[in-house]
């Protein structure tokens, strides 16, 4: 089988998958019930085209699976981003068809597909015509892509990570040192983790090369193939990613760095798979794969989460701040700012220290409304 998207990647593994198998494929997909994060109900996948050999399996994500929310802490058992519950949805479904199913995993990696890589060309480009004033340039930490843009021009030059943690780290960063409770931030404080070694043959690479260089070894090694695999064993099923077969990976990072910031992301791919894929699917932008955690937080949560994010939750576990909390859960709900990623991020945490550091199973999670 495969995991299928609206988008190019994992639509490039179901048509290739299919024409070189011969037969039918079945192909899983994750709806959910709120539009602005629905990629598969609101726009064709690939199996309502015809012409295409796959059987298309779906299943909706709703405001009510937070059933699975303490199960994917349990069983990423580090700290992500929390998407463990969406990936449990799908995993559920694929489990009850195959045991072994293909997605499109590791081409944004391979393929320089994230948007940071183009903010990084961004702020090549800017530097050249702003000079000194670059790290003078003063910027406030709401979101956008500008804001990244000069966050990664004041970063230190050069290869090491400094340039890539610039570029991927989260926008709140400030906030997020506000969080931490008082005996946390003097904990990070003293002792702060040692940068990783920065191979001296980086040095003379590309700028582009560079953040590819620590986007696999870090974040696709740690993150993005851990947490497909952990999710994806929790329903003994095989997720595979052909966009890390070590043939394709070696093609794809001897290609040129001009051609891996081409626009529209990953041209390449898109042009290789002209002939293959329509042009609908072709031309759509990238969308990452993000739950509707805003409305979840805004609404009636369920039991487990009034009660981990309550002042004395927060306070007996010592990690964060009770009244910066509860200041981000009100703006949130007021509607005054999307706190979301924030607010998620406490959640998840306390959800870990019940589960790994106090022993709670993750079946004992209150989740209030039945699905």
């Amino acid at each position: 089988g495969v995991w299928l998207s609206g988008g190019i990647d994992s639509s490039a593994v179901a048509a290739l998958a299919a024409r070189i198998l011969g037969r039918t494929v079945d192909a899983f997909s994750l709806e959910f019930e709120d539009p602005e994060y629905d990629e598969v109900g609101s726009t064709r996948t690939l199996d309502r085209f015809p012409g295409y050999d796959l059987r298309g399996h779906r299943t909706r994500h709703t405001d009510h699976d937070y059933h699975l929310y303490a199960r994917g802490v349990w069983h990423g058992e580090e700290l992500g981003r929390g998407s463990g519950s969406l990936r449990q949805t799908i995993a559920q479904l694929t489990a009850s068809r195959v045991k072994v199913a293909l997605a499109g995993e590791g081409s944004d990696e391979m393929l320089c597909g994230y948007g940071w890589y183009r903010e990084n060309r961004r702020s090549a480009w800017l530097s050249r015509f702003l000079g000194a004033a670059r790290r003078t340039t003063g910027w406030s930490s709401s979101k956008g892509g500008k804001e990244r843009t000069l966050r990664i021009m004041g970063a230190q030059e050069g290869p090491g990570p400094e340039r890539f943690q610039a570029a991927t780290g989260p926008l709140w960063s400030e906030s997020r040192r506000r969080l931490y409770s008082k005996e946390l931030a003097r904990a990070i404080r003293a002792n702060p983790p040692p940068p990783p070694p920065t191979p001296s043959e980086l040095a003379r690479r590309h700028p582009v090369e560079w953040l590819q260089y620590w986007d696999i070894t870090t974040r696709m090694h740690d993150h993005i193939v851990q947490t497909l695999d952990r999710h994806s064993m929790a329903w003994s099923i095989e997720v595979r990613v052909p966009f890390l077969d070590h043939e394709v990976a070696e093609w794809c990072l001897a290609m040129p760095p001009e051609l891996k910031q081409a626009r529209p992301e990953k041209r390449v791919l898109r042009r290789a798979l002209t002939d293959d894929l329509p042009a609908e699917i072709l031309q759509r932008p990238k969308r990452g794969l993000s739950g509707p955690s805003g409305r979840w937080l805004r609404g009636a949560s369920p039991p487990f989460v009034e009660e981990l994010l309550s002042p004395e939750s927060l306070q007996a576990k010592g990690w964060f701040d009770p009244g910066q909390v509860s200041r981000l859960r009100k703006m949130h709900r007021d509607g005054g700012a999307d706190r979301s990623r924030q607010l998620s991020a406490v959640l998840q945490v306390q959800v870990w220290d019940e589960i790994f550091l106090h022993g709670r199973s993750p079946d004992d999670f209150d989740v209030g409304a039945p699905r």
